[in-house]
């Protein structure tokens, strides 16, 4: 069984992976979603060039899948897609 996910939010924090997460090394995204924070691996094929538009407070629409760490403890999201909407929209 395959979980998904989509978040339509802002960008709370950028961080780097730790070497526990898939796809390490690449970037993590702190999604805030209403109320609810949420970390997201985003890998390399899905970041591509978007790096340097990606900011504190910036609106973006993640979505992917929900998956096991390698020793199988926590869950991690793991980004498939990655749209940037402007500011003020």
């Amino acid at each position: 069984m395959v979980t998904t996910f989509i978040f339509r939010g802002r960008i709370a924090d950028i961080d780097e992976t730790t070497c526990d997460e898939p796809f390490h090394p690449t970037i993590a995204l702190i999604v805030e979603a209403g109320d609810v924070l949420t970390r997201v691996v985003v890998p390399n094929s899905v970041l591509r060039e978007r790096l340097p538009l990606l900011c504190a407070g910036r609106p973006i629409e993640i979505a992917g899948e929900v998956a096991a760490s390698r020793c199988a403890q926590p869950m991690h999201h793991v980004a498939s897609d990655l749209k940037l909407s402007s500011f003020g929209h």
